[in-house]
Parts: C-alpha cells; sequence; structure tokens
C-alpha cells in the first residue's frame, strides 16, 4: 500500500515537472507602461503630468509651507498636549534648517520631478512621437514646456 501511494504521488508529480519547463525565456511585463507599448493620441494629455506634478508644490510638506513657516507668516509652536513634531517648524521659523527637514527634501523631489517630465514631453514632441492637435505647432508646445521646466528650475 506505501507502495502504491508512492507511485501515484510520482505520477501526479510528473506532469507538474515537465510542463514547467520550457525554452522561452523572453519576460513579458504587464505592469509596466513604456514608450514601446503607449502611445499618446493628444499630445495635451501628454503634458498633464507635468501641470499635475504641480500641485503638489501647495502641500503640507512643500513649497507653501517652505515659504510660511520661513516668514513671520505662520508660526507653529508646540501645542499643550506636546507635539511638536520633532522641531521642524521651529527650525524652519528660526532658519537653522538642515538636510533632516522633509519639507527640503519634498520640494527638491517635487521640482527635479517637473524637470525630467518636461524634458521627457519635449524629447517626445521633437522626435514626433506626441503628434500635436489641430491648429496648435509643435514649436507653441515645445515652448510651453520649457515654460514649465523654467518654473520648475527657479
Amino acid at each position: 500500500m506505501k507502495r502504491m501511494k508512492k507511485y501515484i504521488l510520482a505520477l501526479a508529480f510528473v506532469p507538474t515537472v515537465l510542463g514547467a519547463c520550457n525554452s522561452n525565456l523572453d519576460e513579458i511585463v504587464y505592469s509596466d507602461v513604456t514608450e514601446q507599448n503607449y502611445t499618446y493620441d493628444n499630445a495635451l494629455a501628454a503634458m498633464g503630468i507635468v501641470y499635475a506634478n504641480m500641485r503638489s508644490l501647495f502641500g503640507h510638506t512643500n513649497f507653501y509651507m517652505v515659504q510660511e513657516t520661513t516668514s513671520d507668516e505662520l508660526v507653529m509652536p508646540a501645542n499643550p498636549s506636546g507635539w511638536d513634531d520633532g522641531g521642524i517648524f521651529k527650525r524652519l521659523h528660526l532658519h537653522t534648517w538642515n538636510s533632516e527637514n522633509p519639507q527640503l527634501l519634498n520640494m527638491w523631489n517635487v521640482l527635479y520631478r517637473g524637470v525630467t517630465n518636461s524634458n521627457r514631453v519635449i524629447s517626445q514632441l521633437e522626435s514626433g512621437k506626441i503628434p500635436p492637435p489641430a491648429g496648435v505647432t509643435k514649436e507653441a508646445l515645445v515652448a510651453e514646456m520649457r515654460a514649465a521646466r523654467a518654473f520648475s528650475t527657479g
């Protein structure tokens, strides 16, 4: 009986082992969108990522907060319950910030992402991968993306 169980188990295991191997080693990626598997029909849709990125500049930990807390417009002292958030807002207000402040890092990341996205869209517009809509020239769209890139570089 034990021998029979071993044979049945071996016979059940053989198809899974033989069927699991093939010589095709080409990887098919379904989770990433690349230039090869996605094309833009509208240049304005492609340019949207540049403007969408600008929205995050005005969040709690970005450009807006750095502008407000480093001036006298906004002071965030510790409240009676002891919340101080590690003193990051106090350091901004006293102009003693350092690389530990997340506001500066977040602001840098958003602005750098803006430059990168602008450069990518400019490259795609100039190479013809993104067709301009009717009534708009490619040069006008490239100029708009250059202005958005200039905004990100300060």
